[in-house]
C-alpha cells in the first residue's frame, strides 16, 4: 500500500510540476496572483474589494466636493417591497435614487456606506467613453471616425490582420473585430490577464483584430483598454489625472475615487476597475440625463451625449451604454458591471438609480433578470410615490 501511495504521490507531483512549467513558459504567471490572492479564499472571479490586494491604484481627486441636494420627499419616499427583497436577496451593498437632480432614496448594507469605495467593473467603460467625448470637445481627438493607429502606431501590423482599419467608433460600439475571449471565469484567459498582468501597456499593444471592423457586435473589454490608452496618448495625460481635472472635480464629486493600475504603473485598467461610491457614480448619470451639462457647465457636447445613447450598430448597445427601448414602460439606459454594478437612467422620469453589490444573475448577456427586476420595480416605485 505504501508503494502504491508513493507512486501516486510522485505522479501527482509530476503533474503539478508540468502544469507549472506550462504556465511559466506560456507567460501566464499572472495566474499565481489569482491563485494566492483569490482562489485559495474561495473567490473564483473578481470581488468588490480585491483592488486592495491586486497591484496598485491611482487616486482620482475632487477639488470642489458638493453633496447632492436632498429631495423634500427624502424621508417619506418608499421603494416597493419587491424591490427591497430583490436588493437584499442579491447581496446589494448600496442603492440610491436621484429624482429631478435631488437625492430621494438612499440605503446601504454590509460593507456599503455613503463613502465606501467599490469596484464598478465594466461601468468604468462609460467613464472612459465620457473622457473620449471630452477629449474630442477639447480638440485632442478629431472625431470617432479616425483610425486608432493614428494614436497607437505600435498596432500597425503587416499581413492579414485588420489592425490598420479599425476606427475609434469601432472600439466604442464593440464592433472592432478584436481577437479576444471575454470570460471572467477563465483563470488563464485574456480578461484575467488584463486584470492581473504586471504590465497592461505591453499586453494592450500586442492585441490584434482578426475580423473586419464595423460589421459585427461582440462585447469585448479589450476594446475599452485600447480606448483608454488612445485617450492617454492623445491628451498626453494619464487617465487618472485627466479624469480628476475634466470629470471628477467639475462634477463636484464628494469623495476622491481610485483607479486600479498594474504593478508597473504603465496604464490604468480602462476596461474595469474605477473604484467609487454610489452617490458619486450617479453624477455620471446626471451628466447624460442633462445633455452633458452639470450645474450650468457643458462638460460633454450635447451631440456626443445623444450619440452615446443611440448610435450603436445594434439596438441594445451604443457607446458603452445598454439601451432598452421597448422592454419597459419607458426607454431605459444602463451602464453595467460584473456582479451587478448598475447605473440606470430613465430620462422620461428624470430618474437615476445606482445599485452596487456582490451578486448578479448570469442568465442573459443583454438583460440579466436581476437588472430587469430592478428596473420594473424602480418604475413601480416612482409611480407609487406619485400618489
Amino acid at each position: 500500500m505504501l508503494i502504491v501511495i508513493s507512486k501516486k504521490l510522485k505522479y501527482l507531483i509530476g503533474i503539478i510540476l508540468l502544469i507549472n512549467l506550462v504556465i511559466i513558459l506560456s507567460g501566464k504567471s499572472f495566474f499565481y496572483t489569482a491563485l494566492f490572492k483569490g482562489y485559495i479564499f474561495g473567490n473564483f472571479t473578481a470581488t468588490l474589494e480585491d483592488y486592495k490586494y491586486f497591484h496598485e491604484t491611482s487616486e482620482i481627486i475632487s477639488k470642489n466636493p458638493v453633496q447632492w441636494e436632498k429631495s423634500k420627499k427624502f424621508n417619506s419616499f418608499e421603494i416597493t417591497s419587491n424591490l427591497k427583497n430583490y436588493l437584499e436577496e442579491n447581496k446589494s451593498i448600496a442603492f440610491i435614487i436621484i429624482k429631478s437632480d435631488s437625492l430621494i432614496f438612499e440605503r446601504y448594507w454590509d460593507i456599503g456606506s455613503e463613502k465606501s469605495l467599490t469596484n464598478t467593473f465594466s461601468v468604468t467603460k462609460g467613464i472612459v467613453t465620457s473622457l473620449l467625448g471630452i477629449a474630442i470637445k477639447e480638440g485632442y481627438i478629431g472625431d470617432i471616425n479616425e483610425k486608432i493607429i493614428k494614436y497607437l502606431p505600435e498596432l500597425k501590423r503587416e499581413g492579414e490582420s485588420y489592425n490598420n482599419q479599425v476606427t475609434i467608433k469601432d472600439l466604442i460600439t464593440m464592433s472592432s473585430g478584436l481577437y479576444w475571449n471575454e470570460n471572467s471565469f477563465n483563470p488563464l484567459g485574456q480578461l484575467a490577464e488584463s486584470y492581473l498582468t504586471n504590465n497592461n501597456l505591453n499586453f494592450t499593444l500586442n492585441l490584434n483584430f482578426l475580423e473586419k471592423p464595423g460589421e459585427q457586435f461582440r462585447y469585448l473589454s479589450g476594446n475599452t483598454m485600447l480606448l483608454a490608452l488612445l485617450i492617454q496618448r492623445a491628451t498626453k495625460k494619464n487617465i487618472s489625472s485627466y479624469t480628476s481635472e475634466k470629470l471628477w472635480t467639475p462634477l463636484n464629486s464628494n469623495y476622491n475615487a481610485l483607479w486600479s493600475i498594474d504593478k508597473d504603473k504603465s496604464i490604468e485598467k480602462g476596461h474595469c476597475c474605477f473604484i467609487t461610491n454610489a452617490l458619486d457614480l450617479a453624477r455620471i448619470g446626471s451628466l447624460y440625463l442633462n445633455n452633458g451639462v452639470w450645474k450650468s457647465e457643458q462638460i460633454l457636447d450635447k451631440k456626443f451625449v445623444r450619440e452615446s445613447l443611440n448610435n450603436g450598430i445594434v439596438n441594445h448597445y451604443s457607446y458603452s451604454w445598454r439601451k432598452f427601448d421597448k422592454e419597459f414602460k419607458y426607454p431605459v439606459f444602463c451602464l453595467t458591471g460584473l456582479l451587478g454594478q448598475y447605473l440606470i437612467l430613465i430620462p422620461e422620469l428624470r430618474l437615476i438609480a445606482v445599485r452596487l453589490g456582490h451578486f448578479q444573475k448570469y442568465d442573459s448577456l443583454i438583460l440579466p433578470s436581476d437588472l430587469k427586476d430592478y428596473i420594473i420595480e424602480i418604475i413601480s416605485t416612482d409611480e407609487k410615490n406619485k400618489n
